[in-house]
């Protein structure tokens, strides 16, 4: 009777070895092959996804160069070229005396321009806007100037209030329209095409 017992106890030892032996040196093995051939798998999709996301992406850029070279004139002319810095001018004052505003414009001197605000093939061009009028001929202004065909870049804005009394010779302000008056110092930036030929 007890041999019965002690092989009942062996009999269970052995399998529990077995079963231990079984699970260590076949199953944990399986199972990280079978882990590592998933991850394998989950890869692969991640990249098939990605590569399927690239090549739609190339089909778009493909679409954007096609309609770049299309309009490629109307791009252009959102850039001043070397030369129009006046006519810009001239069309930002006009835009001005259009709205009944005062203005006068400077350049910034060159040694005020930052490096890292040009860009290959591009200069920029600071200019400084002193302007004065009614507050609603002032927002007008700047909407229109929001709207014009230029990259325009507004730096900065000061808007102060202006009084009849500091009213100088020569400013061109329609008082009769009635509203508050504003005067302002805006700086503005263009890109402008470098002469290649340079």
């Amino acid at each position: 009777m007890i041999w019965k017992n002690k092989k009942i106890w062996i009999i269970l030892f052995s399998c529990a070895a077995s079963a231990s032996a079984l699970a260590v040196f076949v199953i944990l093995p399986l199972r990280e092959r079978v882990y590592s051939k998933k991850d394998e798998m989950v890869k692969k999709q991640l990249m098939a996804e990605h590569l399927r996301k690239e090549s739609t992406r190339a089909g778009e850029y493909k679409k954007d160069l096609a309609f770049l070279k299309e309009n490629k004139e109307k791009i252009d002319e959102v850039f001043i070229t070397e030369g129009e810095e006046i006519r810009l001018i001239q069309e930002l004052e006009n835009l001005a005396e259009a709205q009944g505003l005062s203005i006068s414009i400077n350049s910034l001197d060159k040694k005020n321009k930052k490096k890292e605000d040009s860009q290959e093939g591009y200069e920029s061009v600071f200019l400084k806007i002193n302007i004065k009028g009614t507050f609603q001929n002032y927002m007008d202004y700047l909407y229109k100037l929001e709207n014009i065909n230029r990259l325009v870049k507004l730096d900065s804005v000061e808007l102060d209030k202006y009084s009849l009394e500091e009213r100088k010779e020569g400013d061109t302000i329609d008082f009769d329209t009635g509203g508050e008056l504003v005067r302002s110092e805006i700086m503005l930036s263009f890109l402008m095409k470098k002469d290649e030929n340079k």
